[in-house]
């Protein structure tokens, strides 16, 4: 059976007209109202695949380690289709033998292809596969780190060799270089990278 969790909306009422008129015994609707992007989280995490929209959504769905079906909002001369084919090359190292299954499903699905059934029944039948690799794949962007941390580490360590030059570029002698106090420079630099501030731009 499959238990299909659908967003209040458009598309929701147009799916559930359709399943009334063609009832299935192995397909369940429900509905959900919109939700704060925390239990949006939740909802992927308890699911076990997603079919996903905008951008934001689909940066989730990748981090939830969950197989998903990226449903791309159409652009003009197929630029979407290009972004698709663009990001299965990029995860492709990660699927291994689940790739083809996984590439298919989502172009045909992006292509409105009549002929989605056999890709959707390799799609399922790969499913424990693809599962596996959804997971590597997000292993492999938690490893990472957030852009954040990975800014104010960039920054730290320009800051660092810029008091460095300019305490022993001017061979001085006498008492030996001390760093600056990094929690407060933690602090500032926190505080400059949320206004995309640079405070290093006296040193380069």
């Amino acid at each position: 059976d499959i238990n299909l969790l659908l967003p209040k909306g458009a598309a929701t009422e147009i799916l559930s007209k359709l399943y009334k008129e063609h009832p299935s015994r192995n397909i369940h609707l429900g509905i959900s109202e919109m939700v704060p992007q925390s239990e949006f989280d939740k909802f992927l995490w308890a699911s076990d695949a997603v079919i996903i929209r905008g951008e934001d959504s689909f940066v989730r769905a990748q981090l939830s380690g969950k197989p998903f079906i990226w449903n791309i909002y159409p652009q003009t001369e197929e630029t979407h289709i290009k972004k698709l084919e663009a990001f299965g090359e990029r995860i492709r190292p990660f699927y291994g033998a689940s790739y083809q299954a996984w590439i298919d499903m989502n172009l045909s699905w992006n292509k409105s292809s009549s002929d989605l059934a056999p890709y959707w029944n390799r799609w399922c039948e790969e499913l424990p596969l693809i599962k596996e690799a959804a997971l590597r794949w997000r292993d492999h962007l938690v490893s990472l780190g957030s852009l954040a941390d990975n800014l104010l580490r960039f920054v730290k360590s320009k800051i660092s060799r810029c008091f460095f030059r300019k305490t022993f570029g001017r061979r001085r002698t006498g008492s030996p270089f001390v760093g600056p106090p990094l929690n407060n420079l933690e602090r500032s630099l926190e505080v400059a990278i949320d206004g995309t501030k640079i405070l290093t731009k006296h040193c380069f």
